[in-house]
């Protein structure tokens, strides 16, 4: 058995997000796929599309569909992105929906959406045994 203390997340957690390092020194701030604005922004959007074929016509159709609700609210930030002049790439939900449109950085694109879905990394048990409580 498990206490629900547990499976609980973390509000700071779910709201701030947590920066996690994608590649080298570039570090992301990722939010959880569950969270109320990404939610209500995909519903806004399966409502403008009557047919849900439309949203689920594979690949290339979910990852646009999700795309903008993506660079919005679950990749919030990031820090040490540079651009090939070498300097810094500012974080916005424009820049971010940019890069993960690109189809040269589907990497960023895949792990965004791996680590949004990973609730372990969320949750108030998570920061407790980090802290060593």
């Amino acid at each position: 058995m498990a206490k629900l203390s547990k499976i609980a997340l973390s509000e700071e957690r779910c709201r701030d997000g947590v920066w996690i390092t994608f590649f080298e020194d570039i570090e992301l701030c990722i939010r959880p796929a569950g969270n109320a604005e990404f939610r209500v922004a995909m519903q806004k959007k399966a409502r403008r599309h009557v047919n849900a074929a439309l949203l689920v016509d594979g690949d290339a159709d979910v990852r646009d569909a999700t795309i903008p609700a993506m660079a919005r609210h679950i990749l919030v930030g990031w820090k040490n992105l540079l651009q090939d002049d070498g300097s810094e790439l500012s974080y916005s939900p424009k820049a971010a929906d940019k890069l993960l449109r690109d189809p040269r950085f589907g990497s960023l694109y895949d792990f965004v959406s791996r680590v949004s879905s990973d609730e372990q990394l969320y949750r108030e048990s998570e920061i407790q045994a980090a802290e060593g409580n």
